[in-house]
């Protein structure tokens, strides 16, 4: 989920509460609910936006701590001379135990010890 499609469903809840605020104070008016409950659900409805801009706000944060798509790539180039350098290091290293064996038999050997 992006960070739009946070914002997107943030308009969402907002058209609604924004009209069910507006019905309750249609109740209000007409007398079917009592000032006390109005205030209730009010602050209901400010308590639900205010969660609402605070995990939003707490959504961004995390995306923003997310590697970009530049990172990836840096990432990769440098995985990719990682391996290259590795191979190198191999091929030395194979070469090197070649030679480490010939020694290795030459002092073995029947001339070596004589």
């Amino acid at each position: 989920m992006t960070l739009d499609d946070l914002l997107r469903w943030a308009q969402l809840a907002n058209l609604v509460l924004l009209p069910a605020g507006g019905y309750l104070v249609w109740l209000l008016r007409r007398g079917l609910i009592t000032e006390a409950a109005f205030a209730d659900a009010l602050k209901t409805r400010d308590e639900k936006v205010d969660h609402l801009g605070t995990e939003v706000d707490r959504l961004k944060n995390r995306l923003d701590t997310l590697p970009t798509a530049t990172a990836f790539a840096e990432l990769t180039t440098e995985v990719a001379k990682i391996s290259t350098s590795t191979e190198h290091t191999k091929n030395d290293i194979e070469g090197l135990k070649s030679s480490i064996d010939r020694l290795t038999a030459y002092l073995m050997s029947k001339d070596a010890k004589s």
